[in-house]
């Protein structure tokens, strides 16, 4: 009984880490979206995106010719 529990567990195991590895399920952009917005990581995504847009913003200004 206890070999067949033990079986069964890691069968089950790798089917989950297959499911996570080949893209199963919702991806990271729908988790992210579920999260409230005082989450951590919600946090972290919106920071890094923002700060993204402001380097592309400072970027195309300096690469415009300035008059003068």
């Amino acid at each position: 009984m206890k070999k067949v529990f033990a079986i069964a567990v890691v069968v089950v195991g790798i089917g989950l880490l297959l499911r996570r590895l080949l893209g199963g399920g919702e991806g990271w952009e729908a988790r992210l979206a579920k999260m409230p917005d005082t989450s951590p990581p919600k946090w972290m995504f919106t920071s890094i995106a923002a700060i993204r847009d402001n380097t592309e913003a400072i970027l195309a200004r300096m690469e415009t010719p300035v008059a003068g």
